[in-house]
């Protein structure tokens, strides 16, 4: 059995990346593949194929096939992001941005879930030249209009 995981979200830019640091600090099994933003690499490819699918979900409801690959996704990323633990009690979790646009859908995984989500001042993110999440998501979520 899995203890709860601690899972950090926010926005690409927010500083995630600081409080994930600290985590690991505390013990803090947060995975062994690890990219430079210490995002856990065993999440990624779930975001990517995932998050603007969940995110029209109420535009566009799933199927039952289509949920039931989602969760089966998911549980495939957890066995193996937690498959070198090496202790199966020890606490764990992992960083992604991304979780905050799926943090539903992991909740419904893990009930008692810790969640830490990291906000930066407005106007460091507005100002900033970093527009990952609009590129990545803002087709989901924005009216075309906006988008330009």
């Amino acid at each position: 059995m899995l203890n709860t995981p601690v899972v950090i979200g926010g926005f690409g830019g927010s500083g995630t990346r600081v409080v994930a640091r600290i985590v690991k600090e505390g013990r803090f099994f947060m995975g062994p593949n690890l990219n430079e933003s210490e995002d856990a690499m065993e999440f990624v490819e779930f975001y990517d194929r995932w998050v603007n699918r969940y995110l029209l979900r109420r535009q566009v409801p799933f199927y039952k096939e289509e949920n039931d690959l989602m969760n089966a996704d998911f549980r495939e990323c957890v066995s193996r992001h937690h498959r070198e633990i090496g202790v199966e009690d020890a606490d764990w979790g992992w960083k992604n941005p991304g979780s905050i646009h799926v943090l539903p859908f992991i909740h419904r995984q893990f009930p008692d879930l810790k969640f830490i989500q990291v906000v930066r001042d407005g106007r460091d993110m507005a100002f900033s030249t970093n527009d990952v999440q609009l590129r990545r998501h803002g087709a989901a979520l924005l009216r075309p209009a906006l988008l330009n």
